[in-house]
């Protein structure tokens, strides 16, 4: 007879609680079952047809839902009145660890949320569930997770009112330390605040009891809103990856303002400076807050001129298992290829704020004004400049000289004397850079004629840039094909114009016609027609990742300086040939979103 030996196989009793609770803090255990109760709310909005919707398609209000939180010792406890749950996903998915939940435009996908957070938390667990029809009442541990045995819970009368209470007893010892830790409990509160501003302007409340104490929270929307009363608007940026809606919204921060403005006050920016940088929010659940890491986009240094500046990425999407963030909903996944294309939007609009806020608040180059936080003098200087005065960022002197000067007078930057010598210039009197004599003789046998007939044929010829816009025969088949005849119109007269003569005109003329074509689209939300097309290039043939940013940016050109031209009262693009040059290097790729989408979107 064959011998047998029998091998135990299977896991370990605590096996499921080790894994899924090794890498979650106490903190995202709690922000998890604040998830399932806002999970809850957005059910109820749904199920009641209240779901009047906001701009991204979520939710408008929250009012009336709330979440209380009691903390003590030995002790945690959530009670929420935001649905409760039906009988059904109670029996077959509550209590199942990785059963996906189904929440429409969700901040809870992967079903692991309420499991991990009690078995983070503590070792006893009792709920009462209320779905305004049942309630349902259980006690259990952590060892009834992972065993061959189904939870019995009671049915009990409903109160009428739908709500669901969570308690954990037996709490673990890291989190026992962690609740009796000052630091600890501010940082909660702060976290609070940072996570759910979007759902706490939207009426949604939290109320804390702490160590058997009422705990006053004054949350509110900690998300920095843009200004709508500068030179430099909001700028919209609508992407779609599938399933997923993406809009970057970026512009000045809404309490911020610029040294030349009536409402400046150095003291409030300085205030302001945390706020800066790049926000990512996935279903209104903001993930990251104000980061300038080259991680979520940020590729260059900070710079002072960058001050004030604020980037606002939000993902939608009905399924919240396709948006690119991690299962603790603590950061996003900086691997997913959704967020790699997303973060490179997010250079060039910062680049574009800094030359944009460089232009329109900060021309005067001699106005010696306090300048923003971030300076790193013992003046009001800007950040980067190294002298006691309000030069610009970069001057080395003392005086009001260019930036690379050298010297203590007004000379010309590399200038190597004490006088107002031409830079190179090797003698102390005023004599042409290259002379060897120290009086203003011609250096050499060459005359003064020769020398300028030579200096006259060495100079650079001028560019033979178009005139004006060059009809496109690809896109005169397109505007055809389109059958509009406000299109033919318009492209005539853009054809016909004398840009140089009539700058204004071809440029709100060619705002016109890119504004009109992304309408024709339904799924144009008619903020940003630069988004629009920006969003529609993924399939055309560019020869590099430089020439798609540079028609990124000419299509991001000519939406503002449209904008600019139609409503400020003293702004002008006055430079005709530039406006010619970039809409011809546009025409290609506008036949081109006309054949792919325009017209399939009409069909």
């Amino acid at each position: 007879m064959t011998k047998q030996l029998e091998l135990k196989i299977g896991t370990s009793a605590n096996f499921i609680e080790l894994i899924l609770t090794k890498d979650v803090s106490t903190l995202e255990a709690i922000y998890d079952l604040i998830d399932n109760s806002i999970d809850a709310a957005r059910n109820d909005l749904f199920l009641k047809n209240k779901n009047e919707l906001d701009k991204f398609g979520l939710p408008k209000s929250y009012k009336g839902y709330e979440v209380y939180i009691d903390i003590k010792e030995n002790y945690f406890s959530i009670t929420d009145n935001c649905f409760g749950v039906s009988k059904e996903s109670l029996i077959n998915k509550t209590f199942v660890i990785a059963e996906p939940s189904n929440h429409d435009y969700g901040i809870g996908q992967y079903g692991i949320g309420l499991k991990r957070s009690l078995l983070k938390i503590g070792n006893k667990y009792s709920f009462k569930i209320d779905n305004g029809q049942e309630c349902y009442v259980a006690n259990f541990d952590n060892h009834s997770f992972g065993i061959k045995k189904n939870l019995i819970a009671e049915i009990t009368n409903s109160t009428g009112k739908p709500y669901t209470f969570f308690a954990v007893s037996e709490l673990k010892d890291e989190v026992k330390k962690d609740i009796l830790n000052k630091k600890w409990i501010d940082k909660a509160i702060q976290g609070l605040q940072d996570r759910y501003s979007i759902y706490f302007s939207k009426g949604f409340s939290v109320s804390l009891r702490y160590l058997d104490k009422d705990v006053l929270l004054s949350l509110k929307n900690s998300i920095p809103s843009l200004r709508t009363d500068g030179k430099f608007l909001p700028k919209t940026t609508p992407l779609t990856f599938g399933d997923v809606n993406v809009t970057i919204e970026s512009g000045i921060h809404e309490q911020y303002y610029f040294p030349t403005e009536s409402k400046y006050s150095l003291s409030i920016n300085r205030k302001l400076t945390n706020d800066f940088g790049i926000y990512f929010i996935c279903n209104d659940r903001v993930i990251v807050k104000s980061s300038t890491e080259q991680k979520h986009g940020w590729k260059t240094k900070w710079h002072s001129e960058y001050n004030g500046f604020v980037c606002l990425v939000r993902f939608t999407s009905k399924d919240p298992s396709n948006l690119p963030w991690n299962t603790a909903k603590s950061a996003m996944r900086e691997d997913a290829s959704l967020f790699l294309d997303v973060i490179e939007e997010i250079q060039p609009i910062a680049d574009n704020y800094r030359s944009e806020i460089k232009n329109r608040y900060i021309k005067n180059k001699d106005v010696k004004t306090e300048t923003d936080a971030g300076a790193d003098t013992e003046s009001g200087t800007d950040a980067g400049a190294d002298t006691e005065s309000g030069t610009d960022a970069g001057a080395d002197t003392e005086s009001g000289t260019d930036a690379g000067a050298d010297t203590e007078s007004g000379t010309d930057a590399g200038a190597d004397t004490e006088s107002g010598t031409d830079a190179g210039a090797d003698t102390e009197s005023g004599t042409d850079a290259g002379a060897d004599t120290e009086s203003g003789t011609d250096a050499g046998v060459e005359t003064e004629t020769e020398r300028k007939e030579k200096i006259r044929k060495e100079r650079l010829k001028k560019p033979q840039l178009a005139k004006s816009i060059v009809e496109y025969e690809p896109l005169v088949k397109m505007i055809n094909r389109l059958d509009i005849a406000k299109f033919n119109n318009l492209y005539k007269s853009l054809l016909d114009i004398d840009p140089q003569q009539h700058t204004l005109l071809t440029i709100v003329g060619i705002w016109s016609f890119l504004d009109s074509l992304a309408r024709i689209d339904k799924a144009y939300s008619g903020d940003n027609f630069s988004g629009y097309f920006n969003g529609k290039l993924q399939h055309y043939p560019f020869s590099d990742k430089e020439e798609i940013k540079v028609i990124k940016k000419q299509f991001e050109w000519f939406m503002h300086e449209g904008n600019f031209n139609k409503h400020d009262k003293d702004y002008a693009t006055l430079n005709g040939i530039d406006v010619v040059y970039k809409f011809n290097k546009l025409q290609p790729v506008i036949a081109h979103i006309m054949e792919m989408h325009t017209l399939k979107s009409i069909k």
